[in-house]
């Protein structure tokens, strides 16, 4: 299907030098969609420093990684790197096939394309870029797909670089219905990037690549996906609002009396693993052993005296990093984070598991609480106590949650109300998890929750959340006033608690944003409005430091921020639990080493290697 160049579906390509890209302004002059660069060839794979960054912020627009494809390994090798770093919400894919390779067979580079996109195919849609000078790198070349060709006219690769609007853009491309070499491309075409690195245009200061789409909204839709929305104001009123990391929102509130913890997580260069402890652990002991940053307690257990604790006693569904620990296949709602780190809450869907965590029900499904929960003669929708929960969002967020409560059920909430909870929160799909005096949430270095029982209780599975490179701070703050105060608190008080001035333009690295999230209380002591923004600040120039400086404070601007590229975690090695005493807890190794701990799971005591 030829385009219609009197309005053209326009996008443009990215990598990671064009880092300074105004989505909104290429969202006012109507482009489309974006390509985004993941991987280059330097030392092999190597995935753009900036591509969670750009892939978050073009959520609003059509948008696809593009793969470089690297004829050095095989087709399968390929495939299982593009996998482990597709973003989980991803859609569709371009196979970026154009690096050449000295004495390669071209035989034998159309063979290992093809097993190649074979694997991918039932994964994604995808379309092939290309052009007519890497036609004779493969023997042959796939004619059933589609495919994103370059090809450019005189008229948009100039000697110069060309500045001009996109109106002059749209004026300039009507003339044009195909590539002229459009015969010698071996399957459809889809998108012709017609600019190669010559022309630039409002949205971004340096030249980019420009494509047309040739189809209709409907089909660009049906291959990209639906762009994710902005999501919905939070609704009020919150207590607490971190945070704690890139694509970390944290909150805490108070609803039906009862205190409320809450992660949105964005989970793009995130790890999720469930943790199965047989011999029991608590979620601190967990998160401290595997280094997460976030963790929760996950699957419920038939309660004895004796460890360790098997399948038999476990319900529903669990799974850890593949490994298929519990499959009692039940009918229970669970969670499933697939290997590419796809989240989801089927309905007995067991395919593509690989870390899985069973609840006891649903409570919202499609946006809309479950009718049984206000059902007054199921016992279970009268009971009051602290909550564990999961969902996802409406934008595909992470969703983690736990109430306090106590052990009488004088305190707590009932189901019915925690679905409430939910929805007001945006969920699309939730279900409540072990709850009582199991209920645990972690974030960075402590329990956030006040347990039930008045103590953390050792458990049986604990989902855990590792963010990334822990080495690097994570927002890098720059002062845009002079003399900026660097204070003890980011509650400003009539009692100066300054620490330092800062000078204008100064770079600070911080772990933590803080928002106030209550109305506006400009007159009040301490001073504070809704949606000032707080940071805490580790280091000045470099320098380590421990103090709080305004971002926006009283609606007025005193710094800019922005979230530095965190790198994906990697998996941590793998430990088991071997057995557990009154105050100490065993744990063996990869290399055979077990390593005993104290109560608090903080020193170790003794170890030890095994005899053969």
């Amino acid at each position: 299907m030829k385009p219609n160049m009197n309005n053209p579906i326009l996008g443009i390509d990215t990598w990671e030098g064009q880092l300074e890209i105004d989505e909104a302004v290429l969202k006012a002059n109507n482009v489309a969609f974006l390509f985004i660069r993941l991987n280059d060839m330097n030392g092999g794979h190597h995935k753009d420093l900036g591509f969670d960054k750009q892939w978050a912020e073009a959520q609003n627009f059509y948008r696809a990684p593009y793969f470089v494809y690297n004829p050095w390994v095989s087709g399968s090798a390929n495939f299982f790197w593009l996998q482990d770093n597709m973003p989980a919400d991803a859609k569709a894919v371009a196979f970026d096939i154009e690096v050449s390779m000295g004495g390669y067979s071209p035989v034998t580079y159309a063979s290992e394309v093809k097993k190649f996109i074979e694997l991918c195919k039932p994964k994604w849609n995808f379309v092939i870029y290309t052009g007519e000078w890497f036609m004779s790198y493969l023997s042959s070349w796939e004619t059933k797909a589609d495919y994103w060709w370059a090809a450019y006219p005189n008229e948009f690769h100039p000697l110069n670089d060309w500045i001009l609007t996109w109106d002059e853009l749209r004026a300039a491309l009507v003339k044009y219905n195909a590539p002229g070499n459009v015969a010698d491309i071996p399957g459809r075409l889809r998108f012709w990037q017609f600019s190669g690195d010559r022309l630039i245009l409002p949205g971004n200061q340096r030249e980019m690549d420009v494509n047309v789409f040739f189809g209709t909204m409907a089909e660009l839709t049906a291959f990209f996906g639906i762009p994710s929305l902005p999501p919905p104001p939070l609704p009020e009123p919150i207590d607490i609002h971190l945070k704690p990391y890139p694509g970390v929102d944290y909150y805490e509130v108070n609803r039906f009396g009862v205190k409320i913890y809450l992660f949105l997580i964005d989970m793009h260069g995130k790890r999720a693993e469930v943790v199965y402890a047989p011999y029991l652990m608590t979620v601190s002991q967990a998160a401290l052993l595997r280094g997460a940053q976030i963790a929760v307690n996950g699957h419920a257990w038939a309660w004895r005296n004796t460890a360790p604790y098997g399948p038999d006693d476990l319900e529903g569904l669990l799974m850890s990093d593949g490994e298929i620990i519990v499959n009692h296949r039940s009918g229970a709602p669970f969670i499933n984070f697939t290997k590419d780190n796809r989240i989801s809450m089927p309905w007995n869907d067991y395919s593509n598991l690989y870390n899985a965590v069973s609840g006891f029900r649903y409570l919202v499904v499609d946006g809309l609480k479950q009718a049984y929960l206000d059902d007054p003669t199921k016992i279970d929708n009268k009971e009051r106590h602290a909550r564990s929960a999961k969902g996802i969002h409406q934008d595909g967020r992470l969703m983690l949650l736990v109430a306090d409560g106590l052990p009488d059920m004088s305190y707590g909430l009932l189901l019915t109300q925690l679905a409430d909870v939910w929805i007001e929160f945006g969920a699309r799909v939730a279900m409540d998890n072990d709850s009582g005096g199991s209920a645990a949430l972690w974030l960075k270095d402590h329990i956030v929750n006040q347990p039930s029982d008045g103590h953390e209780r050792a458990v049986v599975s604990h989902l855990l959340i590792y963010i990334g490179d822990q080495d690097m701070e994570k927002y890098t703050v720059i002062s845009t006033t002079n003399n900026m105060k660097l204070r003890t608190d980011h509650l400003v008080t009539l009692v100066d608690n300054s620490i330092e001035t800062i000078p204008m333009n100064t770079p600070m690295e911080a772990d933590t944003l803080y928002i106030f999230p209550a109305s506006s209380m400009a007159g009040a002591t301490p001073a504070f409005m809704k949606g000032d923004i707080w940071a805490h600040v580790v280091s000045v120039n470099g320098v380590p430091k421990n103090g709080w400086v305004a971002i926006i404070h009283l609606a007025k601007p005193y710094c800019t921020y922005k979230e530095n590229a965190v790198m994906p975690p990697t998996a941590p090695a793998s430990v088991f639990i071997t057995h557990t005493f009154a105050d100490e807890l065993a744990i063996t190794k990869p290399d055979g080493t077990v390593q005993f701990y104290n109560a608090n799971f903080t020193v170790p005591n003794v170890e030890y290697k095994p005899k053969p």
